[in-house]
């Protein structure tokens, strides 16, 4: 920091201020002991209470350096509260000739209350968290000075210190050094807070948390932390965010500490163990230890932020688990503490990089000379091409190729370096805070301080007095009194009511908070209340304005805002992609790309494991072929042969423009295939989007997911929990989340659809924790997470070890299962596909083998942690819109499989009695037995149950059974829950003249409408069937239900109506007309089917 202003000077200035000791003390007695504090003299003249120099831990030095904080010792005398304390050990070089300054034994906090504070009537608590890029800064009066805050009279404030640089952040990789101890000694003070701050009239259950630069990063971070839950209920974030590419995770943590320590002369420290590197480091001299950091950058002062947390792993005990993963991954997910939140920057924040470059001519044409290969480390942006094209046009684009930035154009790199380096983070965590509220939204502030007063710290980042604008921390002086860089605003200045303004507004927000009611998504944008302020603007007629300051207000974000965040969402996002032109319904070009990868590779040691995120690729993807399906058997076609790979996790987007249109990004429509959870995929020739395209109304996504085996295999336990193909679904619905705006979408807009095991899939999304905040509306067709085929396997380490046996694992059915796992997934698997049918009971049956599980308590990231039927009717899920339906023959996926085969029949009809508990998969009794009768079978002679005449009874009682019940129960049991979300039922039962019954039966055989026809008339299926002819009553019957599904997607009134009311519902029912010009009908037809829900909870005795 500069040297100190005088002493004396600022007692001219503030004469209020004198020193502390000639003050009357006040004393406060807390559980660990009685402190003495003093007096200080607030911003209107009046005094209040300061407790400075408070220990919170031990020192942590010796054997606590690169150790977790423990708390400090009760102490029997009065403790001196009266100086400050020494800064953590730094040595900034952000500001020039600075010497390394403070002390290891720093974890020390301050207490500022009002005069007058008491225990009865607690005041909220605000405890600010100082910036500096993790390597400097402090708690100390002279640069966070509490006059302003302290003179509202409506707070209490504490300000922290934490370890920095290297003591606050080396890390190993392992249990040697776990790193994050800077991060931990914040929440030691915030649990110092909850425990104390009550003694001194503070409301632990009232705290704001609030920082600046790094600090707001480590304020988000706290969010993010489970460690640090309950400590908080409030969050202000300041110019800084911890998705920001400065606060990112060490990659490789280890290799720094190596780096760190060969600087310092310890050449053999590759050679070392990590307890050995470790203890060499702890006892190293800490001023130079210290001294030493600032050559670990690679190109000048970059990258700035060398020290930073640390993503930690099972191997760190769970109490110093501070950031279990990758702060953008759990953000995203929205696994981080609902409390209300304030976000907001400065216009150049940037200049914190920026200045310093372009006021050093040497370093300034080394960059434009070298751009290619300084990108990375300036920006943490790929140096490629495409990355360098992009930057240059939005930023440069007059520029010559080898001199970007020069004496014309330097505003517009600190503008790239403030959109790329804090504004586009900001706006990023905004944006998925807004959405995600299980699905609903959450009212927030953004703001923008743009007052240019008279005080800058740009003149520490060039050493000039230049004008540049709004800078980074330039905020600062008007919340805090920075007596040791700026002089104190005259009483009659705009800079000191601008800071009463500014201090009011932050103040407010730790009083009162923020209404955060959740409404619906469609308007999300007004949920963001904008605030700017700005200096006043001069009068026309030139009278002096009433006031020096401008607030205004809107709500939503500009335009600009977006822009700038879809740009660089792209450029750090995992790449670009060259796709392929398709044509729609009505012959006209629209983009598509196919099989984007979203996950790595599922082989190997990945197999039977958790998706991983696939690495960005360099250069262009080819996204112009289909990819392979997962590996698979269709036991459901007679004549199907195995296919597809392991290798399959990827996508399909269909967009109908790339181009932005004038209302915005699109809506987006992801489909998850059906297929009983072992067969099916996206590629287009199976599932082509053409008619969705015609509308031009909507983005289309579909992707593929482990299957069977390689998607379902569990042994209940963490060597397999399970789950594996639905985990490959959320990665990819968050790789839509993160990626779709590229593409024109928008990820606050996307409604999930599946049809049979995918619309089970759909409704177990909106059960799973994992998936909330990943869409916004969703539609089950034909398939229930409360059928019997999916509900979760009661005993899948039995499943797994009889698989095991089946591909002739020795000693499977004792074998741990750890070493089960690792000897499964040397199985190969063509071979182990083809293993599965061994495990059928019964034909085909089980259909659904392989499917969902209930995953151990331990599993860190668990996709179900319970039955669904028990989260469903407690209403544990997602509140969004929903729809659901189905045709009234689904059933004919099971009989058409019996019925094609004659001693089938034969063979169910004789040992119905014994098969029927196994397909419909619950116990009968023989009372049951009559009741099954008199429902399906009256017609048929007593001495049979299956004869090749009754194919439609036993098709009603399987359409009942494994999905018209579990859909009409699904509803029901929502209607009770009294959802605040719409609910519409639909039916389709419209025939056409193409039919899946000829794949399932080999035959041309007139069996009616089948399980999946509705499907026809959503996609293109050029693999199965011809598309229908123009003017056809099947082409009708396209348009009519693709525009349903559009308008459910698109359509405001969904967030509001649907067709069920209180627990009453109508049905949107398809049908054929027999009138030639209106050949499809649909209409709205009342009721649900109550007699058959009553039968089959009787025959399902239901009680969950």
């Amino acid at each position: 920091m500069q040297p100190v202003v005088s002493f004396c000077a600022l007692l001219a200035i503030w004469p209020a201020l004198v020193a502390f000791g000639q003050l009357k003390h006040s004393r406060v007695c807390t559980e660990l002991g009685c402190l003495q504090g003093t007096s200080m003299t607030d911003a209107n003249y009046l005094k209040f209470d300061a407790f400075l120099g408070i220990p919170f831990a031990k020192p942590p030095v010796g054997k606590l350096r690169f150790k977790k904080p423990l708390p400090v010792e009760p102490w029997t005398e009065d403790y001196n509260a009266t100086e400050s304390k020494p800064s953590c050990m730094q040595k900034s070089f952000l500001l020039p000739n600075q010497p390394v300054v403070g002390d290891e034994n720093c974890l020390f906090l301050n207490v500022y209350r009002p005069k007058g504070t008491n225990t009865t009537n607690p005041l909220p608590v605000m405890v600010f968290v100082h910036g500096g890029g993790y390597f400097y800064g402090s708690a100390d009066p002279q640069y966070y000075g509490p006059e302003h805050i302290l003179a509202t009279r409506k707070v209490i404030l504490v300000t922290i210190q934490y370890r920095l640089g290297v003591f606050g952040f080396l890390a190993t990789g392992d249990a040697h050094a776990t790193g994050n101890y800077g991060m931990l000694d914040q929440v030691l003070a915030l649990k110092w807070v909850a425990a104390h701050i009550g003694s001194f009239g503070g409301d632990p259950r009232s705290v704001t948390l609030f920082g600046q630069s790094a600090g707001a990063a480590s304020v988000q971070l706290h969010m993010i932390s489970p460690l640090s839950r309950g400590l908080f209920q409030r969050a202000i974030i300041m110019s800084g965010s911890a998705l920001s590419v400065w606060s990112l995770p060490i990659e490789d943590p280890l290799a720094l500490a190596r780096k760190q320590a060969k600087l310092l002369g310890v050449s053999e420290a590759d050679e070392l163990t990590t307890a050995e590197l470790v203890d060499v480091l702890q006892y190293l001299d800490a001023k130079v230890l210290t001294a030493s950091m600032p050559h670990l950058r690679t190109w000048f002062e970059h990258p700035i932020v060398m020290y930073r947390p640390t993503v930690q792993g099972q191997e760190v005990p769970a109490e110093e688990r501070f950031l279990p993963d990758d702060p953008r991954k759990l953000w995203s997910e929205g696994q981080y503490a609902d409390v209300p939140i304030m976000l907001g920057t400065v216009p150049n924040e940037g200049a914190v990089a920026s200045l310093p470059i372009l006021h050093n001519a040497t370093i300034l044409k080394q960059l434009n000379s070298d751009i290619e290969q300084l990108l990375p480390h300036v920006l943490a942006v790929k140096g490629t091409s495409w990355s360098r094209q992009q930057l240059k046009g939005r930023y440069f684009p007059e520029a010559p190729e080898n001199r970007w930035i020069n004496e014309n154009n330097s505003e517009q790199f600190t503008k790239m370096m403030s959109d790329g380096l804090i504004i586009y983070p900001t706006v990023r965590s905004l944006l998925a805070y807004t959405a995600s509220n299980s699905s609903a939204c959450r009212r927030t502030t953004l703001y923008s301080f743009e007052f240019t007063g008279r005080n800058s710290y740009s003149k520490f980042y060039t050493s000039t007095d230049g004008d540049y604008g709004v800078c980074h921390s330039d905020d600062l002086p008007y919340l805090f009194r920075i007596t040791d860089l700026f002089e104190d605003f005259a009483l009659d200045s705009p800079e000191h009511e601008m800071s009463t303004v500014w201090t009011d507004f932050l103040v407010d927000f730790a009083t009162a908070g923020s209404e955060d009611r959740p409404t619906s998504p469609s308007s999300c944008d007004e949920r963001i209340k904008r605030v700017t302020f700005r200096n006043a603007a001069s009068r026309p007629d030139g009278a002096p304005s009433p006031s020096a300051v401008s607030v205004s207000r809107d709500v939503g974000l500009s335009r600009e805002l977006l822009e700038m965040h879809d740009f660089w969402d792209t450029l750090y996002s995992d790449g670009c992609l060259r796709g392929i032109l398709m044509q729609n319904s009505v012959g006209e070009s629209y983009p598509a790309f196919w099989g984007i990868p979203f996950a790595k590779p599922p082989l190997g040691k990945l197999r039977f494991a958790n998706p991983q995120p696939n690495e960005p690729w360099e250069g262009k993807y080819d996204a112009s072929k289909a990819k392979d399906a997962c590996i698979q058997k269709v036991a459901l076609v007679p004549t199907a042969p195995m296919f597809g790979v392991e290798d399959c996790l990827y996508l399909n987007v269909f967009t109908p423009t790339l181009k932005r249109t004038v209302d915005g990004p699109l809506p987006v429509l992801v489909y998850i295939h059906g297929g009983g959870y072992l067969y099916g995929s996206a590629q287009p020739e199976q599932r082509d989007p053409a008619r969705f395209m015609t509308s031009r109304r909507v983005i289309v996504v579909t992707f593929q997911y482990r299957l069977s085996v390689f998607g379902f295999f569990s042994t209940g336990d963490r060597s397999a929990s399970g789950n594996f193909g639905m985990k490959d679904q959320v990665m990819a619905l968050r790789w839509v989340k993160r990626n779709i705006r590229a593409f024109g979408g928008d990820p606050r807009r996307v409604t999930i659809f599946g049809e049979s095991a995918g619309g089970a899939c759909t409704q177990f999304h909106l059960i799973s924790p994992l998936s909330r905040g990943l869409f916004q509306r969703a539609i089950t067709m034909s398939g229930s997470a409360l059928s019997t085929w999916s509900v979760p396997i009661e005993d899948p380490l039995a499943l797994a070890r009889a698989q095991a046996q089946v591909v002739g694992i020795p000693g499977a059915d004792v074998m741990p299962t750890a070493e089960l796992v690792a000897k499964m997934r040397e199985v190969n698997a063509i071979e182990l596909t083809k293993s599965i049918e061994a495990l059928k009971l019964w034909d085909i049956h089980p259909i659904t083998l392989y499917h969902p599980v209930v995953e151990p308590t331990d599993e860190p990231e668990p996709f179900l942690t319970e039955d669904p039927r028990q989260a469903w009717r407690r209403g544990a899920y997602a509140s969004v819109p929903w729809m659901t339906g189905s045709i009234p023959t689904d059933g004919s996926i099971v009989t058409q499989t019996i019925y094609r085969n004659s001693s089938l029949v034969a063979d169910l009809n004789s040992r119905f009695v014994q098969l029927l508990p196994l397909i419909l998969r619950t116990p009968i009794t023989r009372d049951k037995l009559s009741s099954l009768r008199n429902r399906f079978f009256k017609n048929t002679p007593l001495s049979k149950w299956v004869t090749k005449d009754n194919y439609d009874e036993l098709t009603q009682l399987m359409s009942e059974a494994w999905f018209l019940y579990p859909m009409v129960r699904s509803v029901k049991q929502h209607l009770t829950n009294r959802k605040p979300t719409p609910t519409s039922v639909y039916q389709f039962r419209f025939r056409g003249r193409y039919s899946f019954s000829k794949l399932f039966t080999g035959t041309d055989l007139p069996y009616g409408l089948s399980h999946p026809d509705e499907m026809i008339y959503l996609f293109r299926m050029a693999l199965f069937f011809p598309d229908f002819p123009p003017g056809s009553p099947e082409a009708e019957m396209c348009q009519r239900w693709v525009k349903f599904f559009i308008d459910f997607a698109t359509q405001e009134q969904i967030e509001h109506e649907g067709t069920c009311h209180g627990r009453e519902c109508e049905i949107v029912t398809f049908t054929n007309t027999n009138n030639t010009y209106f050949p499809v009908s649909m209409k709205l037809v009342p009721g649900l089917d109550e007699d058959m829900y009553s039968f089959w909870r009787g025959i399902y005795e239901d009680g969950i």
